[in-house]
């Protein structure tokens, strides 16, 4: 369970860093964007703007805020839909019941794709279908998939929301449902999953 917090908080991080940037509002009306790499206090701050580092006195400073990225630069990521393999990580993913595992889609349209799935956790291999309303960027995912446990075959469904975080990669978050069979019997779970994803 340690190991689950850990990775939630690593994943949470990088949709943070992902998602906003610092902006630095002058007494003089001009306004920077980008990372502080440096606060001293009563002094001054350094700025990453582009490739450039700015420094300003605090005297010269109205305030400095962390505020979401603007929309234009989230859409303006490259275009994924020929990226057709995903890496996982985490609990759960919106294709299986894996804590890790790579996933192979073949495309049937915008919004549609069989997969093949392999894997660590319940299931090791598995083929499905996945619906997404938007494969590019933040929409919803619901998926079916027919793995194998290595003993028994599992029938799981998943629905989710994934976030693009950077260029290729994903934040995914959801519920997954599942039933299976193992030598404690008949099994069936529901579970939330947060998941890395990235694709290429």
């Amino acid at each position: 369970m340690k190991h689950v917090m850990i990775l939630f908080i690593l994943l949470s991080s990088l949709v943070f860093s992902q998602t906003y940037e610092d902006v630095v509002y002058l007494k003089d009306g001009s306004i920077i964007r980008g990372r502080i790499i440096e606060y001293a206090p009563d002094r001054h701050i350094k700025i990453l703007s582009g490739r450039n580092v700015l420094v300003y006195q605090l005297d010269e400073i109205d305030k400095f805020t962390k505020e979401p990225l603007p929309e234009e630069l989230l859409t303006k990521r490259p275009d994924l839909s020929d990226k057709t393999w995903s890496l996982h990580l985490g609990l759960g993913n919106p294709r299986s019941l894996n804590l890790m595992g790579i996933t192979k889609d073949y495309r049937t349209g915008k919004k549609g794709s069989f997969f093949l799935t392999a894997g660590l956790g319940i299931d090791l291999i598995g083929v499905g279908y996945s619906r997404q309303s938007n494969y590019n960027n933040n929409g919803l995912n619901a998926s079916g998939t027919l793995g194998y446990t290595g003993n028994s075959l599992v029938i799981s469904s998943a629905l989710s929301y994934q976030w693009r975080i950077a260029s290729q990669g994903f934040i995914s978050a959801g519920l997954i449902a599942g039933a299976f069979e193992n030598e404690e019997g008949k099994n069936s779970l529901i579970l939330p999953t947060i998941s890395f994803d990235y694709r290429f």
